[in-house]
Formats: structure tokens, C-alpha cells, sequence
């Protein structure tokens, strides 16, 4: 019964793993394999298409400007710098979901200037810290209403104006989730 159990367990992940990419294949794809780029940026990992696809890591040479793309498994794609294999500096980032972000990143994560626009329509312009809106920033609703002002922790905050579509103008400031007009 031990040694059945064994084998259930095994089973899975002998089925699934994927072969290596062989020399002699004219197109790397479904593969597990290892790549030095002309520019001398080595990839080692899952190709799909004989493009890098999937888990896998580049690794950066001294004389390249650190620009890549990538493609995530679930279809997100990052155009842009990295430093020591994480997004850092400028990249544009356009989510599965479709949502598309272009801007400054720092550890891999969202951080500094940097714009979306949200699959549903609406759109942000302004600061962002950790992957969240945080600072100053311009957040304009799909329906036309604009806020502009402060942002923490990806929610409204401080010292603002709304300015509606037809015009009408309000400021006021947002604390502990509410807002107060002036």
C-alpha cells in the first residue's frame, strides 16, 4: 500500500514536467533550456514559441542598457528595465486583466511616476509607493468624474478637489475613508 501511495504521489509530476530544449530543434518550444543573447543576457527556463515564456530567470550582462521584455504564465507582459532580475527604473506593464500601466519601478514593484488605464475606463496619473496610488495624483472615473489630489495607500486622502462633468467644482479633504467638502 506504501509503495502505492508513492506512486500516486510521483505520478503528477513525471507527467508534467517538461523535457529540455534540445540543440537540434529549429524552434524551442514546451521546452525547459538555457540562452545567451547577442547582447549578453542569459535566460535560463520555460520557452514557448522560441520566445522566453513561462518561470525562468534572466540574468543581465555589464553591457547591455537592461531593457527586456517578458511575458508572464498568465499573459501579463512587462516591457521595460530590470536590475538584479527585478522590474526597476522605467517599464510598461499591460496586466492579463488588461489593465496597462506605464511608469517608475523599484524592487519590483510599482513606485514614483507613473499612469493606468483600467480595463473598466478609468484612469490614474500621479505618485505611486509599493504597488499602490500614494502621493499626489489626478484619479478620473470613467463616468467623467475627476479627483485631484492626495492618495495613501491606494486610497483617497487629504486635501482634493472633484470636479464633475458638468463643470461643478468641489474641494474638500478624505480622512479615515470620508470626505468632508470645504
Amino acid at each position: 500500500m506504501k509503495k502505492l501511495l508513492l506512486l500516486v504521489f510521483l505520478t503528477p509530476n513525471v507527467l508534467f514536467a517538461m523535457p529540455p530544449c534540445l540543440d537540434s530543434d529549429l524552434s524551442w518550444s514546451d521546452c525547459l533550456g538555457s540562452y545567451t543573447f547577442p547582447d549578453g543576457t542569459k535566460y535560463e527556463g520555460e520557452w514557448k514559441d522560441n520566445k522566453p515564456n513561462g518561470q525562468g530567470t534572466f540574468t543581465e550582462s555589464d553591457n547591455n542598457q537592461n531593457m527586456k521584455t517578458f511575458t508572464y504564465p498568465d499573459g501579463a507582459t512587462y516591457i521595460g528595465q530590470y536590475k538584479n532580475n527585478k522590474r526597476e527604473g522605467q517599464g510598461s506593464m499591460t496586466f492579463a486583466c488588461g489593465d496597462k500601466y506605464v511608469g517608475q519601478w523599484k524592487d519590483d514593484k510599482i513606485d514614483g511616476q507613473g499612469s493606468i488605464i483600467f480595463i473598466h475606463g478609468d484612469k490614474y496619473v500621479g505618485q505611486w509607493k509599493d504597488d499602490k496610488k500614494h502621493g499626489q495624483g489626478t484619479y478620473i472615473y470613467s463616468e467623467g468624474i475627476k479627483w485631484v489630489g492626495g492618495f495613501k495607500d491606494d486610497k483617497l486622502y487629504g486635501q482634493g478637489i472633484y470636479v464633475y462633468p458638468d463643470g461643478l467644482k468641489e474641494s474638500g479633504e478624505w480622512r479615515d475613508g470620508k470626505f468632508s467638502a470645504n
